[in-house]
């Protein structure tokens, strides 16, 4: 029994099946004593005719509290046990099983279901609800409503079970986690501090699963372009743009598009028609391909080194210039990038990440233009989302 508060004077829990029939008729004795000695089972404890579980889930949720407080725990017992016969193993039903053990010093880490990590998560993801009185049936495959007390509930015994002085790791984990300090809990987890215990077998197993599936990423960038040789000319010139990919195994893939803007520092010659211009007019279009490799990745933090090749273009006259003059002059190169990206979450579904990349260029020129011959350093920030 645990020490830091006075001794639970509550029963162990009924363990032989025989026993919970006729635990559901005293049960329903110390509920209904205007009737005396009649049998009256648990059906009508939840106020049924007819068998729905989300019924059940709600008037369940709704006695559980009271049947805690006030102690009835062959009463509290019979209950679990009917809306898990008819319904199977709802979430809330879960959560209060493994409170109810850890109260009672009896926590066994085989009882949970390998489904455990998924229940956990749709619990966390049930509080940031406008309405967190929910939870996903799984075998209805909807939504049903618990009563609005059951939260706060199961919130506050997770509180008040805390302050037991030998709790085992396992068991803090499932009292922080539901007592809402996720972080905190999923950090003792992450950590390796549940080594040997089943739920971070589990979860092990689902970090290799995942690192073997097909991670799908979208983002967007913003950096600087900043040439040199005769290239320089040009000046640095900020660029923005967007990418998607995917990263399976180690193997990255990805599409990037960007745009470079601002006026050049200097002038420069181009020939239209075989008529000479000069500018100061730089719009920059970037658009390749990149395979790498993604030779770190530790909870989501990456590294990733990769190639590129790709098309790269400077559009030498305005918007402007091309509607009202009829003006238009791109400067073409293949595009060779290879580089270096480093990630770091931000959240459970994005990212950060700085982007250094060197750009092998070999702008064609004609005759009487102004020679770019020259390659480009590209570094920026990109922001993310995953699929992870």
């Amino acid at each position: 029994m645990k020490t830091d508060i006075p001794p639970n004077p509550r029963k162990k829990p009924v363990n032989c099946l025989r026993q919970i029939t006729a635990v559901m008729l005293l049960a329903a004795t110390m509920f209904f004593p205007e009737r005396g000695h009649a049998q009256i089972d648990i059906e009508k404890l939840v106020v049924r005719e007819n068998i729905h579980c989300q019924d059940i889930a709600i008037s369940a949720t709704k006695l559980i509290p009271a049947l805690h407080q006030d102690n009835k725990i062959d009463t509290l017992y019979a209950l679990l046990y009917y809306w898990d016969l008819n319904c199977g193993l709802a979430e809330p039903l879960l959560r209060f099983y493994l409170l109810d053990q850890i109260e009672y010093n009896r926590f066994d880490d085989t009882f949970y279901p390998d489904q455990i990590l998924t229940f956990l998560e749709d619990f966390r993801k049930s509080t940031s609800f406008e309405n967190p009185n929910f939870y996903l049936d799984y075998y209805a495959w909807e939504y049903y409503e618990v009563d609005s007390t059951y939260s706060a509930f199961s919130k506050n015994l997770a509180l008040y079970l805390q302050r037991y002085s030998d709790l085992q790791p396992i068991e803090l984990f499932f009292l922080e986690y539901y007592s809402h300090d996720f972080d905190r809990a999923m950090e003792r987890l992450k950590s390796g501090e549940l080594a040997g215990t089943r739920l971070d077998s589990l979860y092990n197993a689902k970090i290799e699963i995942a690192k073997k599936a097909k991670r799908v990423f979208i983002n967007l960038y913003g950096g600087l372009w900043k040439p040199n040789g005769d290239l320089a000319l040009l000046g640095s010139h900020p660029e923005i743009g967007f990418g998607g990919g995917f990263i399976q195994q180690g193997f990255l893939m990805e599409l990037i598009f960007k745009i470079g803007f601002g006026p050049s520092p200097n002038y420069y010659e181009v020939v239209v028609d075989n008529l000479g211009y000069r500018t100061k007019s730089f719009t920059n279009v970037h658009v390749s391909g990149r395979i790498g490799l993604v030779p770190i990745d530790i909870n989501r933090h990456q590294l990733l080194l990769s190639v590129g090749l790709g098309y790269e273009g400077i559009q030498a006259f305005s918007t402007t210039e091309q509607e009202e003059e009829g003006l238009s002059r791109m400067i073409s190169s293949a595009s060779f990038s290879p580089g270096v990206e480093f990630r770091f979450p931000v959240s459970e579904a994005s990212y950060l990440g700085l982007n250094f990349r060197y750009n092998f260029l070999n702008f064609s020129t004609r005759r009487n233009e102004t020679p770019l011959n020259g390659n480009a350093l590209m570094f920026g920030i990109s922001w993310g989302f995953d699929d992870q």
